[in-house]
């Protein structure tokens, strides 16, 4: 996808060193696939009840009488029982990914003091921060996925003359759906964050501190 959408692509997604580190941690992320879940709800103080999806079309805002700004959420569908950061990662993968990046841990920082202002638990800024990564990456792998579908939507020629995202024929409605134009926004911030955060450091990280570490097992081969 790298090659037809070079014009959409970081320049590093051509080196073959990086495409086998990418390969390997995707790999490494479908071979942990149950365990990685296990890891992300087995902490109850980093589990609650959350909205699974509340990215920004998923809010309304509106001005009281008074002129104060309030806001409310729609889309429950996913909402459900489950691992807190998962849910940060999922109210982030839309954003800008340069404010991501920059803003990460002040984001972390933010959450963290108002969960436990409104009565959660004191969260570790550090295991949140490995959580939304890994999460993230397994992001990742779901608009991996998602490739071949958008090259129906956007054929692979036409993405050869793509110079950027706000190009028509990917920012547009097409086919009546936004799929295209999140999917190559999805998987161009977590290809960055993947570079520029290290997401392969983040699996070995779990892997040696956790799989091996605490839970006294031997690294899969992937």
């Amino acid at each position: 996808f790298s090659e037809p959408a070079a014009g959409l692509s970081p320049p590093y997604m051509k080196d073959s060193a990086w495409q086998a580190k990418w390969l390997r941690t995707m790999m490494g992320l479908n071979a942990y696939a149950k365990e990685l879940q296990c890891w992300k709800m087995i902490d109850r103080d980093y589990v609650s009840l959350g909205h699974g999806n509340l990215n920004i079309d998923n809010a309304y805002f509106w001005r009281d009488d008074a002129g104060s700004l309030d806001c409310g959420i729609f889309d429950f569908g996913g909402f459900s029982v489950g691992c807190v950061p998962h849910n940060i990662w999922w109210m982030l993968n839309m954003a800008e990914i340069d404010q991501v990046i920059e803003n990460m841990d002040t984001y972390i920082d933010a959450f963290i003091e108002m969960y436990e202002r409104h009565g959660g638990p004191k969260l570790d800024p550090r295991k949140v921060r490995h959580l939304i990564i890994i999460t993230a990456m397994q992001n990742s792998m779901t608009m991996i996925a998602a490739v071949p579908n958008s090259l129906k939507m956007c054929p692979a020629r036409e993405f050869e003359t793509i110079r950027d995202r706000h190009d028509p024929r990917i920012a547009g409605n097409i086919d009546g759906k936004s799929t295209l134009r999140s999917c190559i926004h999805v998987l161009h911030g977590t290809i960055r964050l993947f570079e520029e955060l290290d997401g392969a450091g983040a699996l070995e990280q779990w892997e040696q501190e956790f799989w091996v570490g605490e839970w006294k097992q031997q690294p899969k081969a992937y």
